[in-house]
């Protein structure tokens, strides 16, 4: 719901990741009594090196939708065409045909968009409305979303049953290993 007019809005969510793929594995490493590693340790050796186990947690999502922005209105799609190249230096990931509109009401390319080839008055994606003007808030669009996510996190724990309700675990855990 707009807070401000009381209208209600239809738009994606902020959190809409609408591709999400996860793979996940726990692997018992083998050292310790009866296994294939020290597999005649005695109690000491098996308590602190046995029983542990590695697991890896492998997730890849496309990014949550674009916030576009505040007191401005969306003339057209402002998606790149051809989509958005994250390989660039500086990623662009909107058309900047962006004007301000003056408190006489007259538009005018904002600095960044005048300096764009082909960018004109007659091809805008966006028109920033003056301070006065009343608030308008965009919604969000699935057209342009942020950069997809890969996530890989790997952990290693072990578990000290001392009795059947008490149990100590120990776990280290490495989390966003690709950033």
């Amino acid at each position: 719901m707009d807070p401000k007019r009381g209208i209600l809005e239809r738009s994606l969510a902020g959190f809409n990741q609408p591709k999400v793929f996860k793979v996940s594995t726990v692997w018992d490493v083998p050292v310790g009594k009866g296994r294939r590693f020290l597999g005649g340790a005695n109690r000491l050796a098996d308590a602190l090196l046995g029983g542990w186990q590695h697991t890896i947690i492998l997730s890849v999502a496309s990014d949550k939708p674009w916030g576009l922005p505040a007191n401005a209105i969306m003339m057209r799609n402002p998606a790149e065409p051809g989509g958005i190249n994250w390989n660039q230096s500086v990623v662009q990931g909107v058309y900047p045909g962006v004007a301000q509109m003056g408190e006489n009401g007259v538009l005018a390319l904002m600095p960044y968009s005048a300096n764009v080839q082909g960018c004109s008055l007659s091809n805008l994606d966006f028109i920033a409305l003056p301070p006065y003007a009343p608030t308008e808030i965009l919604a969000r669009t699935g057209t342009v979303r942020r950069q997809d996510i890969a996530n890989v996190d790997l952990s290693l724990g072990k578990t000290y049953a001392f009795t059947e309700r008490l149990r100590l675990q120990f776990r280290g855990l490495a989390r966003n290993l690709q950033s």
